[in-house]
């Protein structure tokens, strides 16, 4: 009778444990979809990355960051202009 008992018990505790690594597993393949999600939108990112450095270091736009710079010059020397004429007509207008 004890036998019976103990074996009863053990297939108590087998089931139970099966139960828990069950759950267990299954918490590990939902782990694992995450992290292949995760992975493929960092990769994703990874190349976003690249081609934005890409373009931003291409030709064209090397071209219009030089160009930029240029009218920002052009546009600080006639601002300067423009305040040496504003000096020039207050001091014809006081004369």
């Amino acid at each position: 009778r004890d036998k019976q008992r103990d074996l009863q018990d053990m297939e108590t505790v087998l089931k139970e444990l099966t139960v828990l690594a069950s759950g267990r597993l299954q918490q590990l393949k939902n782990l694992h979809e995450e992290r292949t999600k995760m992975l493929g939108k960092m990769s994703n990112l990874q190349n976003k990355s690249k081609s934005v450095r890409c373009i931003s270091s291409s030709q064209a736009c090397l071209s219009l960051k030089d160009q930029l710079e240029k009218s920002k010059e052009a546009v600080f020397q006639y601002m300067a202009l423009l305040e040496k004429l504003q000096v020039e007509k207050d001091s014809i207008v006081w004369k």
